[in-house]
């Protein structure tokens, strides 16, 4: 009687791209050959959902059977960021004519916005209440940011 060595399938993982931000949709994994299973942190008919995960890595794994009863597995890293968590420190009692004040917000190096010069100037003209919005985004693309009412008084 013959006895038949069959090789294990070669199987891999398409690259699953990221760093992914926690707050985007759902993500299409590829395995090949097609018709596998996935496993790990991918969730079933292979799609990765970075949304409402922690910062981190995240191992997803895809096994292949082939018609001889023969099996391989194939496993990726996946990368998570939670984004950049921004404030805007609120300024003090501003009056309408006050000279401009410069805002300061956490971390540095972010976009103002709203009421707000892009340098993060804020001239209290007149009373009223404005707002002034940061973003910041951080190396991995996923960004971060905060708004805050500036009341002016006096007139």
């Amino acid at each position: 009687r013959a006895i038949t060595v069959s090789p294990r399938p070669f199987v891999t993982i398409v690259d699953p791209g990221g760093p992914y931000c926690a707050a985007e949709p759902p993500v299409a994994l590829q395995g090949v050959p097609a018709g596998g299973a996935w496993g790990g942190d991918a969730g079933p008919g292979g799609v990765f959902d970075p949304a409402g995960r922690p910062e981190g890595t995240y191992t997803v794994t895809y096994t292949y059977t082939d018609a001889n009863g023969c099996s391989n597995t194939a496993e990726a890293d996946i990368e998570v960021s939670s984004g950049t968590a921004v404030s805007i420190q609120q300024p003090g009692p501003l009056c309408a004519g006050d000279a401009p004040i410069v805002l300061a917000a956490q971390p540095e190096g972010g976009t103002w916005g709203g009421d707000a010069a892009p340098d993060g100037t804020f001239s209290p003209g007149a009373p009223g209440t404005f707002t002034a919005t940061y973003e910041l985004s951080d190396p991995s693309g996923c960004s971060g940011s905060a708004s805050i009412d500036i009341i002016v008084r006096c007139s």
